[in-house]
């Protein structure tokens, strides 16, 4: 008899220790936090599909009026270009030395690791004498922007994965970019591009001068609509695979496929320009109409897909998700959620009680166009069912060892059947992206 105990107690114990007790229905759950097993139940049993969150009678209204888009589609396309700017001058160099004094701490390696004083030291080294430079260029591949030239990863303690601090952004192929910095063995770039700045390397860039710029701003482009499209240049040489998020010059169209432009570089690296053809079926002419079912569409092409904190291995976080989920309308995002929280209306949310907030969100949030913002972490908004409000939103964990690491659609509290999450206490705002006078709202 006690050996029956003892064995039964030890077969429980681990699970006792990565889970707890649903009183409700007498169930264990359990949360393999080490291995991620642990799937939270709203994404097990809410559906994964945005089209599902639509109101039916709003979803193929137009919320904004053609010439309001037009105008809203005009600054996104003045901002993404405005690193090519004739009279674009390099940041000052106090607006660059944060990176200094953030980096006091050593941080740790790849290999777990602390870094040690002289590998910080000789890459800085590199932008001793910033500015050296005042280029225009644009990136010819899938890149990443880091705050110092290195791919090697900087942590802030040993199990600090995925979060290296040295990854700024992602950016997709064929961006303007402004060359302010060339380190001292050539191989790196200092840039700024229209959302965000860093190091790149040499080889994923191409130099621009008036004529390609003159050429390549046809004021017509077309947006991708789904992610990892193979582009291929007039010899069908294959040059890049890109994302949702890009966007390329539009020539013309046929009923099949759009005629563009593409970025590749010469020897020399100087930037030349190829025509290309890409499937309407991945791909629209910018800005698309903004309607909720087809803001649903694209979500549906990004559902699922892996945490990638500053688009590390070409996945998105936060704020890059909705970011790139926004392009293909002409509606310009900035690339961090606290930047995000302050385009459009934003209204305060922070001394209301759990009730008030879900209740404010319903009345006065517009599904499809309404950010929730809470420290650290920026969310759509979707709609609401029963008098409850769904989100969109490509998180990284509910706590520190309970990891999701993938883009999902979840309820404002999700995890909470853990009895220790609760991201509608934590939301401070909500911002809604379009004024609420230059909409077409659904009656």
């Amino acid at each position: 008899m006690l050996y029956r105990f003892c064995k039964k107690f030890f077969i429980l114990l681990p699970l006792l220790l990565l889970g707890h007790t649903d009183t409700a229905n007498n169930k264990l759950i359990v949360v393999q936090e080490t291995r991620g097993d642990y799937i939270i139940k709203d994404i097990q049993t809410l559906d994964q599909d945005a089209t599902v969150y639509l109101n039916q009678a709003c979803s193929s209204q137009r919320l904004i009026a053609p010439e309001i888009h037009q105008e809203i589609d005009a600054a996104f396309n003045e901002k993404f270009f405005s690193p090519w700017q004739p009279d674009k001058r390099p940041l000052s160099k106090e607006q660059y030395s944060w990176i200094f004094r953030y980096l006091q701490n050593l941080g740790f390696g790849e290999n777990k690791r602390r870094h040690s004083k002289e590998w910080i030291n000789n890459l800085m080294k590199d932008a001793q004498s910033y500015p050296n430079a005042n280029q225009r260029a644009i990136t010819i591949t899938n890149t990443n922007l880091r705050l110092l030239p290195t791919n090697k990863p900087y942590f802030k303690t040993e199990n600090a994965y995925p979060f290296d601090r040295l990854q700024n952004s992602v950016i997709w192929a064929n961006t303007p970019v402004f060359i302010s910095h060339v380190s001292i063995d050539k191989s790196w770039v200092l840039v700024e591009s229209a959302f965000a700045n860093g190091w790149i390397q040499v080889r994923d860039i191409a130099l621009v001068d008036s004529d390609f710029i003159k050429a390549w701003k046809t004021n017509k482009y077309v947006a991708l609509t789904k992610d990892k499209v193979a582009f291929y240049d007039e010899n069908d040489l294959f040059r890049f695979k890109t994302h949702i998020g890009a966007i390329f010059p539009y020539l013309g169209e046929s009923e099949t496929h759009y005629e563009i432009l593409i970025a590749i570089a010469d020897k020399n690296r100087k930037a030349l320009i190829e025509k290309t053809k890409i499937s309407r079926a991945v791909a629209v002419l910018k800005p698309k109409e903004i309607l909720s079912s087809h803001i649903a569409i694209i979500i549906n092409q990004m559902l699922n897909q892996a945490y990638g904190w500053g688009g590390m291995y070409e996945n998105r976080d936060c704020s890059s998700t909705l970011k790139d989920l926004f392009t293909p309308f002409g509606l310009w995002l900035p690339r961090n959620s606290t930047a995000q929280a302050q385009v459009g209306e934003f209204i305060d949310l922070g001394d209301l009680t759990l009730e008030e907030k879900e209740k404010m969100i319903i009345e006065k949030g517009i599904p499809f166009l309404t950010l929730l913002w809470k420290k650290g972490h920026i969310i759509l908004y979707i709609g609401n069912q029963n008098g409850k409000a769904f989100m969109f939103h490509n998180f990284w964990s509910i706590r520190k060892n309970l990891i999701v690491g993938h883009s999902a659609i979840t309820s404002l509290q999700p995890g909470a059947e853990l009895g220790d999450s609760n991201y509608l206490n934590k939301i401070i705002g909500m911002a809604i992206l379009i004024p609420s006078d230059k909409l077409h709202l659904c009656q």
